[in-house]
């Protein structure tokens, strides 16, 4: 029973930080004027995270079924679109800031 309550109230923190426990140690640490930039950065991290899960839900078990079919020419190149996407995410990201 101890070891589930851990778990839970390890899920519940890290889930916490990432959202609001980020602003609130931003607001420790930064001055007010950096505040809305702060939460702005924040905000688009965000979004591109979701699409990074997304992505990933997708594409690891096609390039794990076809790693365990033998067919590594197929997962070598849905891995290269993969990584392509994720490169264009970055340039995406990089000129928003």
């Amino acid at each position: 029973m101890p070891n589930k309550m851990i778990n839970l109230l390890s899920v519940g923190v890290l889930g916490w930080i990432p959202g609001l426990g980020f602003m609130n140690i931003a607001k420790l640490y930064a001055p007010p004027e950096e505040l809305p930039n702060i939460g702005y950065v924040l905000n688009i991290c965000n979004v591109f995270l979701l699409v990074s899960i997304g992505i990933n839900f997708v594409d690891n078990p096609l390039i794990k079924k076809y790693l365990l079919d033998n067919n590594s020419n197929k997962a070598f190149k849905t891995q290269t679109r993969t990584l392509g996407i994720y490169l264009g995410k970055i340039l995406i990201i990089c000129r928003f800031l």
